[in-house]
């Protein structure tokens, strides 16, 4: 479990150094009296863009390890629509965050049985 929560840490790190380094662009981009609107768009695209690049890999992680728990404890992973959510970035499915929610008290209640 400790590996897991130091990955998940690294990359909500992760995610926080692109947005804090989008922010100092913002500032300095702010101070430039030259700068045009077109500029801080093309700053926020990029910003939008990376920022769920960094989302992407999160969701993937936390929907690998909530997989592998409902595995360990025999809990069934709800189908229909709403729960599998098209990664941005990549060609893979992951769980969404209500699904990872539902999955968790399942959990919860499985390991309360036992």
């Amino acid at each position: 479990m400790l590996p897991a929560m130091f990955d998940l840490w690294r990359l909500k790190r992760s995610r926080r150094k692109v947005a804090r380094s989008y922010e100092r662009n913002r500032q300095e981009l702010k101070k430039d009296k030259t700068a045009t609107r077109d500029q801080f768009e093309e700053l926020e695209h990029a910003e939008w863009t990376d920022l769920e690049m960094e989302d992407d890999q999160i969701n993937a992680f936390l929907s690998d390890q909530l997989w592998e728990e409902t595995r360990e404890y025999d809990v069934e992973i709800p189908k229909g629509d709403g729960v599998w959510e098209d990664s941005f970035y990549g060609e893979r499915k992951y769980l969404t965050m209500a699904t990872r929610a539902q999955l968790r008290r399942l959990i919860d209640e499985e390991k309360a049985r036992r």
